[in-house]
Formats: structure tokens, C-alpha cells, sequence
């Protein structure tokens, strides 16, 4: 929706405010997909004057796949999102379970498999939807891995701060940021965060 507009507003002889693209969040694809994307950033390139994405890993990416000079794209890291949850705190003593959640470009089978193989146990925090249906099947054949659903955002996060690690599957092949605010979250409860290695968690943990 973002790009249309973009492209709109770029073929409108009377449009000329510069815009700011904040928080952007485009996933680079191939094939026609990725020349539609192309094609909208071009349309709309007279009226871009910045680009936000997070990482400065995305400004090769937005020069190379999207064709926007590297000095209109600034990146800005993200921040937490937790602004009423202040009275969530660690208990004394943390649960001994691993905690993850999320729809949004999560890598769940490998994670769910080395939970199984390790005898740890995992519960992923996911509202119900089509993709929490597909992801409890994969959990009900391993060991160790629940879904929970019924968790309201306060209980997510409670589990989340009392959790001795969160983990945070990220696809290898993506090439955008993705779980920033979820990754910091966590990280301001002072819960051990292990990601898999992408754009954005190698903004916010070092290996090791």
C-alpha cells in the first residue's frame, strides 16, 4: 500500500512535499514481484527525500534492489515497544522454559526440532489464525514445543521476562529487518536472547 502511494505520488505533477519513509520494511523479491517493486520506487523517486529502514546492512540492499541513492536511505535502529507494561518485572527465581512468538517471518521447524532433540521445552506465544493452525500441527508431532493462544499481550510478556532465554528463528534468506522491537523487548527484561543470525539481530547481539 506504502509503494502505491509512493508511486502516486510521484506521477502527480502537483505533488512535490519531500517525503520521509519511516520504519520501512520491504522485502526484496525476485522475478515480477521485484520488478512491480522496482517499478513503484522509480514512479515515485522525485518525491522521496529520506528512507528509514533499521539496519545500515539495508542500504546496499535499497541502492542494489530497489534503485534509491544510498544518501536519501538513513537507517535508525528501533527501540522497545513496552509503554504500559511497566509493571512487569523478573520473578525471583526464572521459569526453566524457552519462550518465542510471532507470525511474522519466524523460521519455527528447525527451532522446533532442536527443542525436541534437546529435551528442553518451548512455548511459542501465537494468536489463532491459519498460520498458528499449520505451526500447532508441526508442534504436536515434537516433544517438548507448545502453542499457546490464550495468552493476552500482558501474560506474553510476563512469560517473555521470567524466561531464562527467548529465542528468535529468523528465515536465512531474508533481507530485511524483522522481531526488532521483539528482540529488544526481551533484551530490556534482561532475558538471554538467542536469534538466528539476519539483518536485524546482528544490529542488536553479538556473537558470543
Amino acid at each position: 500500500g506504502d509503494l502505491i502511494y509512493l508511486a502516486i505520488a510521484g506521477v502527480l505533477p502537483w505533488s512535490r512535499a519531500p517525503h520521509v519513509i519511516v520504519d520501512a520494511h520491504w522485502q526484496a523479491e525476485d522475478g515480477f514481484a521485484g520488478h512491480l517493486q522496482r517499478l513503484l520506487f522509480r514512479l515515485g523517486r522525485r518525491v522521496i527525500h529520506e528512507v528509514q529502514p533499521h539496519s545500515p546492512e539495508e542500504i546496499e540492499i535499497y541502492r542494489s534492489r530497489f534503485g534509491i541513492p544510498p544518501d536519501r536511505v538513513r537507517p535508525l535502529v528501533w527501540s522497545t515497544s513496552l509503554t504500559g507494561y511497566e509493571d512487569i518485572r523478573p520473578g525471583p527465581q526464572r521459569n526453566r522454559v524457552i519462550v518465542t512468538g510471532g507470525h511474522s517471518f519466524r523460521d519455527y521447524p528447525p527451532l522446533f526440532e532442536g527443542v525436541h532433540r534437546a529435551g528442553l521445552h518451548l512455548r511459542v506465544g501465537l494468536p489463532e489464525s491459519p498460520i498458528t493452525a499449520s505451526t500447532r500441527r508441526l508442534a504436536e508431532r515434537l516433544s517438548g514445543v507448545e502453542v499457546v493462544s490464550d495468552w493476552t499481550f500482558h501474560e506474553y510478556w510476563e512469560q517473555v521476562a521470567n524466561a531464562p532465554v527467548f529465542a528468535m528463528p529468523i528465515p536465512g534468506w531474508l533481507n530485511r529487518c524483522t522481531a526488532d522491537q521483539t528482540i529488544l523487548n526481551a533484551m530490556s527484561f534482561g532475558t538471554v536472547v538467542v536469534a538466528s543470525s539476519a539483518i536485524s539481530s546482528r544490529l542488536y547481539i553479538r556473537h558470543g
